[in-house]
């Protein structure tokens, strides 16, 4: 089997709308769990790589406007014209809507098409059959889906290794998010100096919070968090990073 740099790498999502929000690792939030051991059992059938993996929580569903982390995710992959996020099962983003939110939803999709794959149907939003989505739109599937029908009984090998490639997925996912936040940060101090302002840490965070960046657990930037993301760059721990991390040291206020 090829290695993982040379293996395809996929950004996974997950559709949460009953539960508790999200605590720590999202492996071992039981309501994902069932749509991580699909989107786990797609990317090893594939031999694909899960590089990053995020998730929306709403429990009051109100349309498109539920899936704010979706979104940005699309639309990052829809202005670099590259990219594609991968989710479980179409019907889940439709299920828990009102007739016309599902077509708020399906409204909102649009411009993503190409950019959003769904592993039940088997291929890209945009090369969904007509009559299938109209299928959809009116009667979402509600019952629960798996990708590959579940072992009656694992061996205690069969448990560690599974344990282990999910711990190990689990790393690189967290790994990726902080990565891609680095950079985020790292061109919003890059553009403050070109534009002839003091990036301290304080003035990179408040551009970052005004711009809408949120940290992992989707709180606002602070002087401190900010400094962590940066010296992540600094020290050499994001790969492949397209941001320049050489500019002069950042203070803060």
């Amino acid at each position: 089997m090829s290695n993982d740099t040379e293996r395809k790498r996929i950004h996974g999502h997950v559709i949460l709308t009953h539960g508790a929000k999200p605590k720590g690792s999202l492996y071992k939030h039981a309501p994902a769990r069932q749509q991580i051991l699909n989107l786990m059992a797609f990317a090893d059938r594939h031999d694909i790589v899960i590089s990053r993996l995020t998730f929306d929580h709403s429990r009051s569903i109100r349309g498109w406007s539920s899936f704010v982390e979706l979104d940005r995710q699309l639309e990052s992959c829809r202005a670099a014209d590259s990219g594609t996020v991968v989710i479980d099962d179409l019907n889940r983003l439709f299920r828990a809507h009102t007739v016309e939110q599902r077509h708020d939803v399906l409204g909102g999709l649009q411009p993503y098409r190409r950019h959003l794959f769904c592993v039940r149907q088997g291929c890209l939003l945009d090369n969904i059959d007509h009559h299938e989505m109209l299928a959809v739109l009116r009667s979402p599937d509600r019952g629960k889906w798996s990708y590959a029908p579940r072992k009656s009984r694992l061996t205690e090998d069969e448990k560690r290794d599974q344990t282990r490639r999910a711990v190990i997925a689990s790393r690189k996912a967290r790994s990726a998010t902080a990565d891609a936040r680095a950079r985020e940060l790292a061109a919003v101090r890059d553009e403050m100096i070109a534009a002839g302002e003091t990036p301290t840490l304080t003035a990179i965070a408040e551009e970052a919070n005004r711009r809408g960046l949120r940290t992992a657990r989707n709180n606002q930037w602070t002087a401190t968090s900010v400094a962590r993301m940066l010296k992540r760059l600094e020290d050499g721990t994001v790969a492949d990073g397209s941001a320049d991390s050489t500019p002069g040291r950042v203070r803060d206020a």
